[in-house]
């Protein structure tokens, strides 16, 4: 079996744009960069950590994604499968060259 035929999801990539407006404040904003990417990804599997932040309890959840070798991908993006959306931790290349192994954490606000 060929390692494309495991990649069983289509996600989005997304890459953060900054834009300074006439006051000097910044906004951020996501653009898809790369969509209908072939991966795969399943849950490390351990305990959830939380970390309280103001009024907010912030749930981390960690994942590993599989990609086809050539695609581009970066610790400053994030990836939207399923209506979730994980931000890139880590970025790997199978020492083989057989797949790119990506490490990403959702975040959910409880």
């Amino acid at each position: 079996m060929s390692f494309e035929k495991l990649l069983n999801k289509l996600c989005t990539v997304q890459v953060k744009t900054e834009t300074q407006g006439s006051t000097g404040s910044v906004s951020e904003s996501w653009t898809n960069t790369y969509t209908n990417v072939m991966c795969r990804y399943n849950r490390v599997i351990q305990g959830k950590g939380s970390v309280v932040s103001g009024a907010y309890q912030v749930t981390l959840e960690d994942y590993t994604f599989y990609f086809k070798p050539d695609q581009v991908i970066s610790k400053a993006n994030r990836i939207v499968v399923d209506g979730l959306t994980f931000e890139v931790e880590h970025v790997f290349k199978d020492s083989a060259g057989h797949h790119l192994e990506v490490f990403a954490r959702l975040k959910s606000y409880d």
